[in-house]
């Protein structure tokens, strides 16, 4: 007795016997990159827990975790009174790191900006703040606590940009290109007569 197969069935068998045959080469391959036998390069476990134990890693001492780059068991860089040995150093030593400095407001220039004078010396220049405009405590002889990033270049057009404000040109003019302090806080509750 004659099979007839129909059409459409002839077709997809001769798919599926093609398929096979294509595939049957690259699962081989696949199968022989699967071998587990010879050397190993990777590190396993226990080679991980013997370095540990082999090479201990050196905690830091009490005094290291207290101090930093400048000394003087601060977060900051510099944590004192204005005066003329930190306007000295500005640029060779603070310049780029957080200080935090206790002054005299000098002068108020914009509600965005003041000056700082050095309590006990007058002969010191003034350093400029710049701040977001949000204390409400700054004004002439107060005493402050300022923190924030000793920057080296003061530039009107980069202020501008980057606290999003016009300051007026003409009472900035005298600060161009001086070092100043971008401020993140202000504290006006400091007495520097204590």
């Amino acid at each position: 007795m004659n099979t007839i197969t129909h059409p459409e069935k002839k077709k997809y068998t001769r798919i599926t016997r093609a398929a096979v045959l294509g595939a049957a080469p690259v699962l081989a391959l696949g199968l022989t990159g699967c071998n587990t036998a010879g050397a190993e390069d990777s590190a396993d476990v226990e080679d991980v827990q013997e370095l540990d134990e082999e090479e201990p890693v050196e905690e830091p001492t009490d005094e290291a975790v207290d101090a930093d780059e400048s000394g003087n068991g601060s977060e900051f860089e510099y944590d004192g009174v204005y005066d003329q040995a930190f306007y000295d150093d500005f640029d060779a030593v603070y310049l780029g790191g957080i200080v935090s400095v206790t002054a005299v407001v000098n002068d108020v220039v914009s509600p965005e900006a003041f000056t700082l004078a050095a309590a006990d010396d007058t002969s010191v220049t003034e350093l400029l703040v710049l701040h977001d405009g949000s204390a409400t405590n700054v004004e002439p002889d107060a005493d402050v606590r300022v923190t924030g990033t000793a920057e080296e270049n003061f530039i009107i057009t980069d202020a501008e940009e980057s606290m999003g404000v016009d300051l007026d040109d003409d009472a900035f003019s005298e600060w161009e290109g001086m070092p100043y302090i971008d401020a993140n806080t202000i504290d006006g509750s400091v007495d520097l007569d204590e």
